[in-house]
């Protein structure tokens, strides 16, 4: 359907149209879209939406769009941004210590669910290096200006806990690779990185829920 013949099927008699985009979403050029469906109720719905077809690439891309008025006035697209629901199971403890992680964590592996492969191993060796920070200056309390200055191996160092401290030096040595123009490590990539990172905040959640349980324990025994 041309843009024209929706306008005179769906909106026949609003003082203002919508308005069609003008660049693709996907190929970046300049179009007069195709209009290959709508979701339409005037009478009760305050926004709807719009599936365009670009006519050079051919691929389809979805608008939404907001009544501004009970008259029926369209106003300019308001974005149309698809929830991804991750399972990540982030321990609460995590949460708790590097709420940044978390935040950095969550757009590498959006990233690498949209297929911007090239960046998740990038983004995944910058959420480490938040975590191991965090890690040292708000869970085992070393000065944070000391910490915030270290190179990421050089933070790891630090670590008491040899598990967390292997994972985390595993995890960063992939990291690197990500952000190299030649990789050292040709056997792992950032599906181990993914599995170290795992096994790596489950490890510090249970440092968390152990040290809790011992200082309750030996709280009660005092008493």
């Amino acid at each position: 359907m041309s843009y024209e013949n929706f306008i005179k099927k769906f909106i026949p008699n609003l003082s203002q149209t919508v308005f069609a985009p003008t660049e693709c979403a996907y190929c970046h050029k300049s179009i007069d879209p195709i209009i290959s469906g709508a979701s339409v109720n005037f009478s009760e719905d305050k926004t709807f939406g719009v599936l365009f077809q670009c006519p050079n690439c051919k691929k389809y891309f979805f608008e939404a769009y907001l009544k501004t008025s009970s008259s029926g006035i369209i106003s300019s697209p308001i974005g149309y941004k698809p929830t991804l629901n991750l399972n990540l199971n982030i321990p609460d403890e995590i949460k708790t210590v590097s709420p940044k992680f978390v935040e950095v964590y969550i757009q590498a592996l959006t990233a690498e669910h949209y297929g911007l492969n090239e960046i998740t191993g990038i983004a995944l060796r910058k959420a480490i290096e938040f975590l191991i920070k965090d890690y040292l200056i708000n869970y085992k309390k070393r000065p944070e200006d000391e910490v915030k200055k270290l190179l990421l191996g050089k933070a790891i160092n630090l670590i008491d806990n040899p598990k967390i401290q292997v994972l985390a030096r595993a995890t960063s040595w992939i990291g690197n690779d990500e952000t190299h123009y030649e990789r050292r490590y040709e056997d792992k990539d950032v599906h181990d990185m993914k599995r170290f990172i795992t096994a790596l905040l489950h490890f510090i959640s249970f440092e968390f829920v152990l040290d809790e349980a011992d200082s309750f324990t030996a709280c009660s025994n005092s008493k």
